[in-house]
């Protein structure tokens, strides 16, 4: 009998990584056999986000209405394809659905209280305890407050079985619990290039530098410019961020599947996102990570967690020097790639059986 597997995470937000981590988990597990749902979850804070609350009028939310409009349209028609497996549920909702085999919860930042305004449904608050599972769960950061801690405690003592995307998160569960818990790569890797490639939208842009950045300094602008220049290649930026899209030159917003187009296509890329870091690896493309700074809540783990597990710390940007042409040994890195990706798809069987 094919096993009904819930899906919670945040697939409704506007964003590349999350539709793409969203998608790839819940195809995993059909390629498994499972019959696997994503629950369409209405996150107060995520749709907050998504709809631009105006209780609290602002000159500033004004400017963004347009940009939102873009933002939702380009991501709309992506997640009514491909993530839209249930009817709309708010949170009292939840405790209805009784006739999944298991939930997991996961990946992306679901156990990073702050992301959904501690919102105790991504930590399954509403299933039994058999039936709760995560999924390279991120915290989304090194260190808890007191107020984090106190709310994450009590809710993952109750789990089956917990899986996070960092080394990290052993630590903080250990500490916070005493539990066991394993690190599983992040979902978009359980996918290879030439799956990805079925879903994107091939770019008629060539010899080009993708930048893919959630915050931009006058630094990584200056080391983008003169990578440009030594290279004479062309850049192309992406963003999700109303003031780069206006301040920024050759800048776009493309939708999730012409996202992929891009990042296949790119000659180099350069980006300071965990998940454009994901993918350039997965695509085996010539990258370079800019660390985050100033570091906002010790969210650099994630990046370094990444670079460590492949041996590609030489890839940050602090580390490259002039020396923009040496290529990637991605025989080295596909080997661990291939290892990894079997320890997690082996979790996932061990949720189905």
């Amino acid at each position: 009998m094919t096993k009904k597997i819930g899906l919670l995470t945040f697939h409704r937000a506007n964003n590349y990584g999350a539709v793409m981590q969203a998608y790839s988990l819940k195809i995993s597990l059909q390629k498994l056999g499972a019959e696997a749902k994503i629950i369409n979850y209405l996150s107060p804070k995520i749709e907050e986000q998504r709809t631009l609350n105006f209780n609290k009028f602002s000159l500033k939310k004004l400017f963004k209405i347009p940009f939102n409009c873009i933002l939702n349209k380009r991501f709309s028609s992506f997640r009514k394809m491909f993530l839209t497996d249930t009817p709309k549920y708010i949170k009292k909702d939840l405790e209805k659905l009784t006739d999944y085999y298991a939930f997991i919860t996961g990946s992306d930042q679901v156990f990073n209280p702050s992301g959904s305004n501690f919102d105790s449904a991504y930590f399954l608050s509403f299933a039994k305890k058999s039936k709760k599972y995560s999924y390279a769960a991120s915290f989304g950061k090194s260190f808890l407050s007191d107020k984090d801690k106190k709310f994450i405690a009590p809710l993952i003592k109750d789990f089956s079985d917990l899986s996070v995307r960092e080394n990290i998160g052993i630590e903080i569960i250990r500490n916070l619990t005493g539990q066991k818990s394993s690190v599983n790569l992040d979902p978009i890797f359980l996918l290879n290039k030439e799956e990805w490639t079925k879903i994107a939208k091939q770019t008629k842009e060539k010899d080009y530098i993708l930048v893919y950045l959630m915050n931009n300094d006058g630094r990584i602008l200056k080391f983008i410019d003169k990578l440009a220049h030594e290279l004479k290649l062309k850049i192309i930026i992406i963003t999700t961020v109303v003031k780069d899209f206006f301040t920024s030159k050759n800048t776009i917003i493309p939708n999730p599947q012409e996202w992929l187009g891009y990042f296949i296509n790119a000659k180099y890329i350069v980006t300071n996102s965990f998940h454009g870091t994901a993918f350039s690896i997965n695509f085996n493309k010539n990258f370079f990570v800019d660390l985050l700074s100033p570091l906002p809540e010790n969210v650099n783990s994630r990046l370094e967690n990444i670079l460590d597990l492949f041996n590609l710390k030489d890839r940050i940007i602090d580390n490259i020097g002039n020396d923009y042409d040496t290529p990637i040994d991605y025989e080295a890195v596909n080997k661990i790639l291939g290892i990894e990706r079997e320890k997690s798809i082996n979790y996932l069987k061990e949720i189905i059986k």
